[in-house]
């Protein structure tokens, strides 16, 4: 009769282990679900996020192509600046070598007219 009444108690054992392992079993498919869950979420934001670095990147290539617009356009202007001065410099040596071509004929003139008055 021992064996009888040791059974039901082994059954019981083996119950509450079954019961258990069925617990731990649930706890592991919920653990599973939640992480699949935060997994998903996270692969959301991952895909956002490379979104918004792509749409950064192209802001920033944008930015640079427009200061790098201005730059030059600032180039330019200066460039414009030098030149002007530059036809102005010249501009003035052409009329000072005008000036000085005309002084030069001046005096060889002048000194024609003496020469021919030596002469007689």
């Amino acid at each position: 009769m021992k064996r009888i009444s040791i059974r039901p108690m082994e059954i019981q054992e083996e119950k509450i282990k079954a019961d258990q392992w069925e617990k731990k079993f649930q706890y592991a498919q919920a653990r599973e679900v939640t992480l699949e869950k935060s997994l998903l979420e996270c692969q959301n934001k991952k895909m956002g996020l490379k979104a918004r670095v792509t749409e950064l990147e192209k802001s920033l290539h944008q930015h640079r192509s427009r200061n790098s617009a201005i730059e030059l356009k600032a180039s330019l202007g200066k460039i414009e600046e030098l030149k002007g001065l530059s036809q102005d410099q010249i501009r003035e040596r052409y009329y000072i070598m005008g000036e000085a071509v005309a002084q030069v004929r001046e005096v060889a003139d002048h000194l024609q007219t003496l020469a021919v008055r030596l002469m007689y």
